[in-house]
Formats: C-alpha cells, sequence, structure tokens
C-alpha cells in the first residue's frame, strides 16, 4: 500500500520550472504576494536572481501594457 503513495521529489530544474509558472500565471498585481509564498515552498538555491530576475521580466512584458491617456502626451503602464 505504500509504495502506491511512493513519488520521487523533483529535481531542482523542475522545482525552478514550477515556480516560473507560478510567477507567470500569478493574477495581475499579485506577483508580489506570489512571489513570498514561492519562496517559502521553494529553497532559495533553487531560484536564484537571474531566473527570479527573468521570471518577472516575461511577467512584466505578459501583464504590463501601456495604454494611451486620452488627451495626454504620454501612455501609462
Amino acid at each position: 500500500m505504500a509504495e502506491e503513495w511512493a513519488y520521487e521529489e523533483a529535481s531542482d530544474e523542475e522545482k525552478l520550472q514550477i515556480a516560473q509558472r507560478f510567477l507567470l500565471a500569478s493574477p495581475p498585481g499579485q506577483v508580489h504576494e506570489v512571489l513570498r509564498d514561492v519562496a517559502k515552498l521553494v529553497p532559495a538555491h533553487v531560484l536564484p536572481d537571474a531566473a527570479l530576475r527573468g521570471a518577472l521580466h516575461a511577467y512584466n512584458v505578459k501583464n504590463c501594457v501601456p495604454v494611451d491617456v486620452p488627451d495626454a502626451d504620454y501612455k501609462v503602464y
């Protein structure tokens, strides 16, 4: 019976991919809360600064869309 529930622990690369997916799937305006939760679940060495910056950059490109402001000569992000 115990063998039915046996599983292999995810590798560090798999954990990194899962953490990045969580960040990219964050609802608008909630990425910092999701990041705080992911940091509690994933060991620090799995999510290095470079990978974190890459995931946050991808999130911002996807979700931070500039819009034109009526009667203004600038855009809001």
